[in-house]
């Protein structure tokens, strides 16, 4: 990827082949083209956002990375950004004020590894045309700078953010073009910033959560077009939350939850349309949760497979395995807690 890198040598020339002069348009301008932006200190990002005298929009990519800023304050007068936007590895920054003006990002945004406490800054930011990406910034306790978004045209990332308590902030999220993931977030109570989605467009990832005890704020969710991976959650008691969900049109994951005692909240469950596998659940006893399940996938790689759940009566695969009516060579039952067949 191309880049533009600021110097302080190209600061007069810069400002004034973007700047022109003011008053010429009431709109916003234009900054950059199609190469990078990248700011490398905040003496540097001083100096450039201080160029700008007004509403601006960034063509293209804008990379804050490696940069030890800590204020997004020079940039009050940033109002989208067309490319990518990331803001990556500054140890020092505790927040995103300064970033009030920012509606949109038209590709990818990734806010990683930072020093950050709050999203604090971003309240004006509705759509996000690429991939949004919040990770691995280790203070960070919520999401509530968000809520004014309504759209995620990509991915959505919430993933290794291991203070976070709750994403109450993404409340006003009705759209998510494709995946969502939510990983690694070991204080994270629950999912109520999801309530706003009744379809996930790609899969619906939630692995290792510490703290997730329920899955309610997923209430809405009829349909997810991908799979869905429950997995790895230590004090996961119950699936409640997704009552209303009738269609996986992927594979379907539950895995490793060592209190899950029961599938309850899959009630409403009608179709996978992939894999089923249910596996390493060590309280699990019943499999009751999944009565109106009728189909799984009928390709040459989908299977069901019920295996390594101690609790689990092996009696209780089979029974499964005949009610969606597989062939001997399309599911696997394994190791639960009897070893005898029907």
């Amino acid at each position: 990827m191309a880049s533009w890198r600021w110097g302080f040598g190209a600061s007069v020339l810069g400002a004034a082949l973007w700047i022109g002069c003011e008053g010429e348009s009431e709109g916003p301008l234009a900054v950059g083209g199609t190469e990078a932006i990248v700011i490398e200190s905040q003496e540097e990002l001083d100096a450039w956002a201080g160029a700008q005298k007004r509403a601006f929009v960034v063509q293209g990519d804008f990379l804050l990375e490696d940069a030890y800023l800590s204020s997004m304050e020079p940039l009050r007068n940033l109002v989208g950004v067309e490319g990518d936007f990331a803001i990556r590895n500054n140890g020092a920054l505790t927040d995103l004020k300064g970033l009030h003006n920012l509606s949109y990002v038209e590709g990818n945004f990734h806010i990683l590894a930072n020093g950050l406490i709050a999203l604090q800054g971003l309240e004006q930011l509705e759509r996000v045309g690429g991939n949004f990406e919040i990770s691995c910034n280790f203070s960070l306790r919520d999401l509530d700078g968000l809520k004014a978004l309504r759209r995620v045209d990509g991915h959505l990332f919430v993933d290794a953010t291991t203070e976070l308590i709750n994403i109450d902030g993404l409340s006003g999220l009705t759209h998510v073009g494709s995946s969502i993931k939510i990983r690694d977030n070991k204080a994270l109570r629950d999912l109520k910033g999801l309530g706003g989605l009744s379809v996930v467009e790609g899969d619906l990832l939630l692995i290792f959560n510490g703290a997730l005890k329920d899955l309610r704020g997923l209430n809405g969710v009829a349909t997810i077009k991908g799979g869905l991976a429950i997995d790895e959650h230590p004090v996961l008691e119950s699936l409640e939350g997704l009552n209303a969900l009738a269609e996986v049109g992927g594979a379907l994951s539950i895995n490793r939850n060592q209190v899950l005692q029961n599938l309850n909240g899959l009630d409403n469950l009608r179709q996978v349309g992939k894999s089923l596998y249910i596996g390493g659940n060590a309280l699990l006893s019943n499999l009751d949760g999944l009565a109106k399940l009728g189909q799984i996938g009928t390709g040459e790689r989908d299977l069901m497979i019920v295996e390594l759940n101690p609790s689990l009566p092996m009696s209780a695969g089979y029974e499964l395995a005949e009610r969606l009516r597989l062939a001997e060579h399309q599911f696997i039952v394994f190791d639960n807690l009897s070893a005898s067949a029907p």
